[in-house]
């Protein structure tokens, strides 16, 4: 019995020797980690919000801290969130010793919320990447970055998981939709004001990503952390950036739609076995290389292709001006495309949102200047039915999504502004005569009862 408890006794020393080890190693990790992050200053002394509307939306702290920042080279040069420093002019930047520097602006890309500082600093402690090991759900990972809260320009720790990778953004700012942010890794780590630019980094304090903040939608509970990945790609398009003033982000100039369980059925496919598409931009990559509204993707470039979230992560990280292999599935034939791929500018990036009309029950989004699948040579233009709702009076009528209006009470649709001026001044009780590409239907409207 004597023996027994001496063991136990022993294992539990034992244990707590171990678990004091493991806490000063990680003590040490994260104390050498932490060098290699900054805090980011509007030196003018402005007071502002820190993060964009979709972040941290339930507190509007002020103060001069606008974010964090991760230094990616001994020669001056730090990582750090676009929406922290894209309003302001006068910028400094604190290390982890207090000695404090003017910092300018070298580059920006909005698309994936990424900016460069600059400082006039040499021999600085950039934080090794972790560029060939993606990150991986429920390994344990640090969120180092500075809470404007405390109003101490010096950065804070704390420990998560990784909850979800590949995940996605939309995006909001005081100007109407933003791009969204696409391939983020999720994290339960815990993120305040002032920590998006900061860095994520795995147990051996080795950078896994760039913190952007905390998504809170409106209306929604507990927001959650994003970070965005930091692996080959982006340190590669940081380069680019530092060279040329732009990340190049691959464009196939096409909008495409999951394939939902209806639609799925119609084609004679799986649910989640591709995506198809419902816009085309005129005379642009896909255009081009004779991709067509109605058209099912199923791989590009070999790599299976589920989820539009799966398509715009491997388009934005196609390299422009290379040719991209799609596989397509049209009329229940597998046809290949090569796509020459363009890069994406001037905001008019890969996720960016679709204006949408929602009328009796659909989703519309417009496709002027799209080129229409071979099937349907007549449909030149019009507006495309993104989805039904199931019940509805559009339902009712015949109406399905991936359908093209092209014509509301025999006046022709060629755009979703038609539609919308076509609709206007119809009463809400007056059935609608609506034409698609696929016939007639009739939609009813609301009835009211004196």
């Amino acid at each position: 019995m004597r023996g027994s408890l001496l063991a136990i006794a022993c294992a539990s020393a034992l244990a707590a020797l171990c678990a004091a080890a493991a806490a000063a190693e990680t003590a040490a990790v994260l104390d050498e980690a932490r060098k290699g992050v900054v805090t980011i200053r509007d030196s003018s002394g402005s007071a502002r919000p820190a993060g964009p509307d979709a972040f941290f939306q339930e507190e509007a702290v002020g103060g001069d801290i606008l974010g964090s920042g991760i230094v990616i080279s001994q020669a001056g040069l730090v990582l750090t969130a676009n929406h922290a420093v894209s309003k302001c002019k006068s910028i400094s930047v604190v290390l982890w010793d207090s000695s404090e520097f003017d910092a300018k602006l070298v580059a920006a890309e909005p698309c994936l919320d990424v900016a460069i500082l600059q400082i006039q600093n040499a021999g600085l402690a950039a934080l090794p990447w972790r560029t060939k090991e993606p990150a991986v759900m429920g390994e344990t990972v640090y969120a180092i970055g500075t809470p404007a809260i405390l109003g101490d320009p010096v950065p804070s720790a704390s420990r998560g998981i990784v909850s979800g990778v590949h995940k996605a953004v939309e995006r909001r700012d005081e100007d109407g939709p933003a791009p969204f942010l696409l391939d983020l890794i999720e994290t339960d780590a815990q993120l305040s004001p002032g920590q998006s630019g900061g860095a994520l980094v795995d147990s051996e304090g080795r950078l896994v990503g760039m913190c952007i903040g905390v998504y809170q939608p409106v209306g929604a509970g507990r927001g959650r952390a994003f970070a965005l990945p930091a692996d080959d790609w982006l340190q590669a398009g940081l380069d680019s950036m530092v060279k040329t003033g732009r990340l190049p982000i691959g464009r196939l100039g096409l909008q495409a739609l999951p394939l939902t369980i209806e639609r799925a059925r119609r084609l004679g496919r799986e649910p989640r076995s591709g995506v198809q598409v419902i816009s085309v931009q005129a005379h642009g990559p896909a255009d081009k290389a004779g991709i067509a509204v109605g058209d099912v993707i199923t791989r590009v470039d070999g790599r299976p292709v589920r989820l539009v979230n799966e398509l715009r992560r491997l388009e934005m990280r196609l390299a422009p001006g290379s040719t991209a292999k799609v596989t397509l599935l049209r009329a229940g034939a597998v046809q290949p495309a090569e796509v020459e791929v363009a890069v994406a500018s001037d905001g008019a990036a890969l996720g960016q949102k679709v204006l949408e009309f929602a009328w009796r029950g659909m989703r519309l989004r417009d496709i002027e200047n799209s080129r229409p699948r071979e099937s349907s040579p007549r449909v030149k233009s019009g507006v495309v039915v993104v989805d039904v709702a199931g019940g509805s009076f559009a339902y009712e009528a015949g109406i399905r999504g991936g359908n093209i209006i092209v014509e509301v009470n025999n006046t022709a649709v060629d755009s979703l502004a038609d539609f919308e001026a076509a609709v206007k001044d119809i009463p809400d009780t007056n059935v609608v005569r609506v034409r698609t590409n696929e016939g007639i239907g009739h939609v009813q409207g609301e009835i009211r009862r004196e």
